[in-house]
């Protein structure tokens, strides 16, 4: 109602009516004010109970998908077991044949140790193990079998997992020149120190080796010869021992 209203009302009613009219017209807006703000309330209240909802639908589907990962790595994680033990583990033939190969490995180098009369004769493998920042598998090697002197200490169980680098100079001649023949550690001081103190560390004077390549022409595994004491070591025989023998470890290692 508007005051225009109100004034004609006011004439034909007289201040009485105009005073009721007044009140109800009053009401009217009241009745009308708390009907606004309650319709404002009731739209914050939907409003807030939307968010909610949203919010809660939200969570529901975070939480749905971190179970879906984790469910995936589980998954994942178990298959690489299974495929672990099923790939790595050998069969009873298989495994008779690595017995085999192993016992014919180490006859050779208990022959090349007799006739080379040298103080330790091993095999080392080169493997990767293990990865860098930068995703690539580091190159390692392992002594895999060995044959020492009577009262010689083995290296085999501490030259486990080695990176390639701390014979660095010694690994890339076997893999440049197919062999390296250190008849002196002295006169490496100054090739390559990490493989001078490792000599020196170790009790070795004179260490040859001769590398072991796979059908590809890959350097895989070298033999090493080495003496406590450099002045036992012949050269050349040393030297036709061991290539007399690379055939045979090329041939076992491919097997």
């Amino acid at each position: 109602m508007e005051f225009a209203d109100v004034a004609k009302n006011y004439i034909e009613l007289g201040l009485t009516g105009l005073s009721a009219i007044i009140i109800i017209w009053l009401f009217v807006l009241t009745f009308h004010r708390n009907n606004d703000k309650d319709d404002e309330r009731e739209e914050r209240a939907n409003k807030k109970e939307d968010n909610m909802e949203n919010r809660f639908d939200e969570m529901l589907e975070l939480i749905k998908k971190q179970n879906e990962e984790y469910q995936k790595q589980q998954s994942e994680m178990i298959n690489q077991i299974i495929n672990g033990v099923t790939s790595h583990v050998p069969s009873a033939e298989d495994n008779s044949k690595l017995i085999k190969i192993t016992e014919e490995v180490d006859s050779v180098l208990a022959e090349i140790l007799k006739e080379t009369g040298a103080d330790r004769v091993n095999l080392v493998q080169y493997h990767n193990g293990g990865r860098g920042i930068n995703k690539q598998a580091f190159l390692k090697m392992s002594i895999t079998n060995e044959q020492v002197k009577f009262g010689v200490k083995t290296f085999m169980s501490d030259f486990k997992d080695q990176f390639r680098s701390v014979l660095a100079y010694f690994v890339k001649e076997l893999n440049d020149n197919g062999e390296c023949y250190i008849s002196n550690v002295e006169d490496l001081k100054n090739i390559d120190n990490s493989m001078y103190d490792y000599m020196k560390e170790k009790g070795i004077e004179s260490k040859f080796g001769i590398a072991i390549r796979n059908h590809e022409d890959t350097v895989i595994a070298f033999v090493s010869v080495e003496f406590i004491n450099k002045e036992l070591a012949d050269i050349n025989k040393i030297d036709r021992v061991l290539k007399d023998s690379r055939k045979v470890f090329e041939t076992l290692l491919s097997l």
